[in-house]
């Protein structure tokens, strides 16, 4: 199971007073931290996940406002207290351009050993990780955000969809003669997301360290591991490695768990949802640009989204 390749990768929870130096992976890669080294504070690999990754949304942010400032068609959600946008196709294309671009920079900031990788196998790693990051984020920002999962979904740092809605999502022109078969197409794509994700996120109820080890962990979850050479492998593993290692002593120090069997196995059941839905997600979009033509002209897309 995943919590007994969890164990297998290092964690160790059974020896509470164990420390984290006495944990040994792989000793010929190391993860160097993207702090400039005179810098005096010593972060934590989830303490530096967390900084890269709040300087990039804080990027998205700027980017997404000021062209969304430029869009004439938006809608608002009906958020209590923020300004939440309404996305449609246009826009959801867009922001993924911005969201793809921003998040390379913290794939290579906060992994720095990737980039000691070949150009190919930086690349076939970051697409795999690129879509489980975004519905890891999306999962957490919406929770955050709306508070539950009933109706509206996060897809950027400024934006939601109505989850219960494709209509209002897919623009008129889309698909054609065959766009009612394209809506429904994302109803379906909906459903099953609601189905897998939502229980295991319920269930799991993550803090922000666990989320910030969450954006590690889903980059380990690769289907390509044969496509690989060992060296990368090596990487792979020992950034697993080091974000189980600080997610034992969060669990440990910060929360004052001496058993944390329970909150472990929510947590990799919901990285083994975010795979599922991964899986779906590119299958879907696959079908989509085959017999909808949809996004047909937009390469990016299609490489981040297939």
């Amino acid at each position: 199971c995943r919590f007994d390749r969890c164990i297998a990768a290092g964690m160790n929870y059974s020896k509470v007073n164990k420390k984290r130096s006495s944990i040994e992976f792989i000793p010929d890669v190391e993860q160097s931290s993207s702090l400039d080294v005179e810098d005096p504070i010593q972060l934590t690999f989830l303490q530096r996940i967390e900084q890269e990754y709040n300087a990039a949304v804080a990027r998205r942010k700027e980017k997404e406002l000021l062209w969304l400032q430029d869009c004439t068609d938006f809608k608002l959600a009906p958020h209590p207290t923020k300004k939440i946008y309404m996305s449609s196709n246009t826009i959801f294309a867009k922001l993924s351009h911005i969201s793809i671009e921003e998040t390379r920079i913290f794939y290579e900031r906060t992994f720095p050993t990737i980039v000691q990788l070949s150009h190919d196998e930086q690349e076939q790693l970051f697409k795999s990780f690129f879509l489980k990051f975004a519905i890891t984020e999306n999962l957490y920002r919406t929770r955050r955000i709306w508070g539950d999962f009933k109706q509206y979904l996060m897809v950027s740092v400024e934006s939601c969809m109505d989850i219960t809605n494709a209509n209002s999502f897919v623009e008129e022109g889309q698909g054609g003669a065959n766009r009612e078969a394209l809506v429904s197409s994302f109803d379906s794509l909906h459903e099953a997301q609601t189905e897998i994700l939502i229980p295991a996120m319920l269930r799991a109820q993550i803090t922000s360290s666990e989320f910030y080890a969450m954006l590690a962990l889903v980059l380990c979850e690769i289907d390509c591991t044969g496509d690989l050479s060992d060296r990368a492998l090596a990487v792979v593993d020992a950034i697993q490695a080091e974000a189980l290692n600080d997610l034992q002593k969060y669990y440990k120090e910060d929360m004052g768990l001496n058993d944390f069997s329970t909150r472990l196995g929510n947590l990799t059941t919901l990285i083994h949802a975010v795979r599922e839905c991964y899986t779906i997600i590119a299958t879907t979009a696959r079908m989509q640009r085959t017999l909808f033509d949809y996004c047909a002209t937009d390469d990016v897309m299609a490489q981040f989204f297939t």
